[in-house]
């Protein structure tokens, strides 16, 4: 039973339905008629309950509608009453069978479509139907949900009268039972086949009448069982992955990564340069004699013995030679020269090496080549500490600092290095081009790390901006599938859930690098809670819609 009692509605102040009273039987089949604006289609979607009325009730098999919430809706959508309207809730880019198993059973599906010589278009595509085909298929689609109310908008409105008379008789075939209420403007096609008749006028009801007096009755055996909408989205995949979307938010956990970690990024990359000297783990304690204003003895450089030696290399007399310590733990030979020193001393190998002072005089017939090329490489001797020591060459007042891969806990005559002008004071420094090119890196940190950290911010800003913008596209792009789903009775949760599918899924793979890097952690949450924020305002955005809009959007996913 359904029941109109002084229903009236309006909007912006215009008069669309005025003082409604009707009632319709179970089981009826109903002709509401009147001209355009008149107010039949507004009958619709306050049974829908896309609308509400400005005053009066509507009853629904004795639900009085004012009273059913959003939960209740739902239930009410999907068990109790469905319409069909001439523009149908099909996909063009899937399959009749692909249309109709999006939310029904197989077996269900297959029985129906053999029941009205249909089973011929399954594995057609929609686009490829007549026009009368597609309506079919779509009275097809609301007989499986068996509804007991059947709304019918205008639907052969885009018929001939030929397929027009087909589809009236189809629908009175496959819906014996039903209660069904058609919209149409034309009254023949339904001559002799309702058995109620309300005609609109101004607004109004100018007649109301009943054809022929039936008997109650309901559908209530055989309901069909529907299929989550959770299941829906795993099985027939309506929601692919964004590429864009997915770069965009692999781009947005960059930055927020980089923003948040900037400082320990480039602290390691420090250290990688560091490690790449071979003298990365000494610190050599040296005399800045030019700052120096006192006569006091300056400190004794470490390797100025060596560096005041007469140098043979096979056995031929080199000047200028530049020695630096380095601390063997790795079983290198005692002498090691690196490939610059090779190519500024013009030599291809070295046979014979010998260092002569007053002190000692040694050979060494074996010595290692490395290639070491960096920011502070220069061509140079690196002498093995420990074996130079046991020649007890080195005065007391000489200093050695071996350090073990900690470069944060340094001496703190490290920060009197000529490197940094305004700490150089007048005393000893330590002093390693490994601890040269870090005390770069710091210095450049120092220079660009708010210039970095504000463009990095402008950049989330941005990729925030973008992010919020896919998922509007990407929403009102599958904007006839929210219709469907809406009209179907799934629930806003079933709805979002289906669509934050893909976020959490994408989620749960980036989750699974911060077993590799821990401080991906928090980069990947706030993302993925940007996404969350940004489909909500997105749905929200869509269900201020109309619904018979959505149902005519253009594009399908």
């Amino acid at each position: 039973m359904i029941t109109f009692k002084n229903v009236t509605y309006k909007i912006h102040n215009k008069t669309i339905l005025s003082n409604i009273n009707f009632n319709i039987k179970d089981g009826e089949k109903v002709l509401i008629m009147g001209q355009s604006g008149s107010g039949k289609t507004t009958i619709f979607n306050l049974l829908l309950k896309n609308i509400e009325p400005t005053s009066g009730e509507i009853i629904v098999d004795k639900i009085n509608l004012e009273q059913i919430n959003n939960f209740k809706l739902n239930n009410f959508r999907k068990e109790k009453i469905i319409m069909i309207s001439q523009v149908d809730d099909l996909f063009e880019n899937k399959t009749v069978i692909d249309n109709l198993e999006m939310f029904y059973l197989e077996n269900d599906v297959i029985s129906i479509l053999k029941k009205v010589n249909l089973l011929h278009l399954k594995d057609r595509y929609i686009y490829s139907l007549s026009g009368g085909e597609r309506q079919r298929i779509a009275i097809i689609k609301a007989c499986l949900s068996s509804c007991d109310i059947l709304l019918c908008d205008e639907i052969t409105s885009a018929l001939d009268q030929y397929n027009a008379k087909l589809i009236i008789d189809f629908i009175l075939k496959i819906f014996t039972k039903n209660t069904i209420i058609f919209i149409s403007h034309d009254n023949q096609l339904l001559n002799n086949k309702i058995d109620h008749f309300i005609y609109l006028e101004e607004h109004k009801i100018k007649e109301n009448k009943i054809i022929n007096d039936i008997t109650n009755f309901k559908l209530k055996d055989n309901k069909k069982i529907g299929k989550s909408l959770i299941f829906v989205a795993l099985t027939q995949g309506f929601k692919k992955i964004s590429i864009p979307l997915l770069i965009i938010y692999i781009l947005t956990i960059i930055c927020f990564f980089i923003s948040l970690n900037f400082q320990k990024i480039f602290l390691f990359y420090a250290k990688q340069s560091y490690e790449k000297y071979f003298d990365y783990d000494v610190l050599l304690v040296k005399d800045n004699k030019d700052l120096i204003v006192n006569n006091i003895d300056s400190f004794a450089n470490i390797d100025d013995i060596l560096n005041n030696s007469l140098i043979n290399i096979n056995n031929h007399e080199h000047q200028n030679i530049r020695f630096s310590p380095f601390n063997n733990k790795n079983q290198h030979k005692p002498l090691v020269v690196n490939q610059l020193f090779m190519e500024v001393e013009n030599l291809n190998n070295i046979f014979s090496f010998e260092i002569i002072n007053n002190q000692f005089n040694e050979k060494f017939d074996d010595v290692e080549i490395i290639n070491e090329n960096n920011l502070f490489t220069n061509a140079c001797v690196y002498y093995d500490i420990k074996y130079f020591s046991d020649k007890n060459i080195f005065s007391n007042n000489n200093e050695i600092y071996l350090i073990d891969y900690d470069f944060t806990k340094m001496d703190e005559r490290f920060t009197n290095n000529p490197l940094f002008i305004s700490k150089q004071e007048d005393k000893p420094y330590l002093e390693s081009r490994a601890y040269n090119d870090y005390l770069t890196f710091e210095m450049v940190f120092d220079a660009i790390k708010k210039i970095v950290n504000y463009f990095f911010i402008l950049l989330m800003f941005f990729s925030i901006i973008i992010l919020f913008l896919i998922n509007f596209s990407r929403l009102l792009k599958d904007a006839k599938y929210i219709a469907i789903y809406i009209s179907r009775g799934y629930s806003d949760f079933e709805i979002l859930i289906a669509y934050l599918l893909t976020i959490f899924i994408y989620t749960f793979f980036f989750i699974l690098l911060v077993f590799f890097i821990k401080d991906l952690l928090y980069p990947i949450l706030l993302a993925f809670c940007l996404q969350f924020i940004a489909t909500l305002v997105s749905y929200y955005y869509l269900k201020n819609k109309n619904l018979y809009d959505l149902l005519k959007e253009d594009s399908y996913s």
